[in-house]
């Protein structure tokens, strides 16, 4: 039977633009680019790189390691799917201690005619501050350890010497960006204050950057006076970009009526979905006035995925649901909260810790935070603010997701309510297109610009047509981007844009 696993580009691509600096005229291209089969894998926390002698007898090295590499679809048969390794970069320790740069590329092969197995190749470079060596990597388990896209595998070095030897433990999730609020605001340190203050309602990018402020969300609502902050509990990205989204406490909007916790709001000033669109299906007895809204994930059926503040008794169900049960809008339970967390193996499992939000991979995995901490029968404990996977693993700590921006204050966890995922492995729902640019010749600028119908998106740019492609700006939802200085620093750029 056919066990090869296969990973699609499914990012939405493009328009191209070609500008070359020393030409008198600039025109915009509307060729197609090559396909582009790269997706971008970024590494978790528990990824890390042992630096052993085996001859001396001294303490192993162990240091966290981060970075981000490629995969690309080398070929595949009805028994395996091969991809090629690019781009690695990697870099290991902490800034008090030893320090390490990885670069190199490798092959991953994945498949099996009876049992699913992966194998990794891997051809790196590894600067440890004394020497840079050319190391080659293998597995010994080639039992996958994740399911497929997700990846985790336990690499050995086979060139190895008696007095260092490097072995790599490598967790990856194939994503570029992750945004995400938090339940308590927090000064960035990465900025100067006064106005370094990012406020509970407010979106933020785990690469360190504000995505969108409370305000931008809800400016379009009708609310007067303009509140400085509705909180944000839930968010999806829907096609066009239009971001929905949910309030933490009810208010009265003079185009829209009152605005309830529980209805999904959009950035673009409309009710989505109000609560009773989503809870009517599930027949609630007594009937529910507003139950609240956590989680929140629209599908391309147009079937939404969400979770509710206050438990409520189904007539349909004939049960009680409960506020971390994920739901349906079609009237059914997903998943119940002692499904998402079973993995975990709490220490009470009949408790409900509630949900605040979800993503929900194409392979039917869900990343989720809960409302309440839990520990498991080992007292290993998940705070309210971890993102977590229900196949049991964390994908981020609280403080590891807000590392970037330094927070001043001193808290353990900050919580998390919203959250969204940007990934190459996850469906656009049309094609993007750039609908031109500007040039100005003072300052070597170019301008781009991009329907608003399209999603959220982010420009690349190479030096020739067949990449390397790498990015322009941020993911943004934004309609333009200025590229400064595009005209004098290089001879020649080919742009496009991406969009998910």
């Amino acid at each position: 039977m056919k066990m090869a696993e296969r990973i699609e580009m499914r990012a939405g691509l493009l328009a191209l633009v070609c500008v070359a600096a020393l030409q008198p005229s600039l025109a915009l291209s509307a060729a197609s680019a090559p396909p582009d089969e790269r997706v971008n894998y970024t590494l978790l926390p528990g990824s890390q790189l042992a630096d052993d002698c085996p001859i001396c007898g001294r303490p192993t090295f162990l240091e966290p390691m981060r970075g981000a590499f490629q995969l690309r679809l080398l070929h595949e048969n009805p028994l395996f799917s091969t991809y090629s390794i690019e781009r690695i970069t990697f870099t290991a320790g902490t800034p008090a201690g030893r320090s390490y740069k990885i670069t190199g590329d490798g092959t991953y092969t994945i498949g099996g005619e009876v049992a699913l197995r992966q194998e990794t190749v891997l051809n790196l470079w590894i600067d440890d501050g004394v020497a840079n060596r050319l190391c080659h990597f293998t597995n010994a388990d080639y039992s996958p350890q994740r399911q497929w896209p997700m990846l985790k595998v336990t690499l050995d070095q086979t060139n190895g010497t008696w007095i260092q030897t490097y072995h790599l433990e490598i967790a990856a999730a194939p994503f570029r960006d992750l945004w995400f609020s938090t339940q308590n605001g927090f000064h960035a340190g990465i900025w100067q204050g006064p106005t370094n203050f990012v406020s509970a309602g407010g979106l933020v990018s785990w690469t360190g950057h504000v995505a969108k402020r409370n305000q931008h969300l809800t400016k379009r609502l009708g609310v007067m006076p303009p509140a400085p902050d509705l909180g944000l509990d839930a968010l999806d990205v829907l096609p066009g970009g239009e971001i929905a989204f949910s309030i933490e406490t009810d208010v009265f909007s003079e185009t829209l009526g009152v605005l309830h916790e529980g209805d999904v709001l959009s950035d673009r000033g409309r009710v989505a979905w109000s609560f009773n669109d989503l809870v009517s299906s599930f027949n609630p007895e007594p009937p529910v006035n507003d139950p609240g809204l956590d989680a929140l994930r629209v599908l391309g059926t147009n079937e939404v995925y969400f979770s509710v503040r206050t438990d409520f008794f189904s007539r349909k169900l004939g049960r009680t649901v409960r506020r971390g049960d994920l739901l349906s809008s079609q009237g059914r339970i997903v998943k119940s909260n002692g499904e998402l967390i079973a993995a975990f193996r709490p220490a009470d499992p009949s408790k409900d810790y509630g949900l605040r939000d979800v993503f929900v991979w194409p392979s039917g995995e869900i990343w989720f935070a809960t409302e309440d901490g839990f520990h498991d029968a080992q007292f290993e404990g998940y705070g309210r603010g971890d993102l977590l996977s229900d196949h049991g693993y964390v994908v981020y700590r609280n403080l590891d997701l807000l590392a970037v921006f330094q927070p001043l204050e001193d808290l353990a966890d900050f919580g998390l309510d919203a959250v969204h995922v940007f990934s190459d492995a996850v469906a656009p729902p049309q094609p993007a297109f750039l609908a031109g640019f500007s040039a100005d010749r003072v300052t070597g600028s170019l301008t781009f610009q991009w329907p608003a119908t399209n999603s959220i998106v982010q420009l690349e740019t190479a030096g020739d047509v067949t990449g390397a492609w790498s990015p322009c700006g941020p993911i943004t939802g934004e309609i333009s981007y200025q590229d400064v200085g595009a005209l004098t620093n290089r001879p020649q750029a080919f742009y496009r844009l991406r969009q998910w």
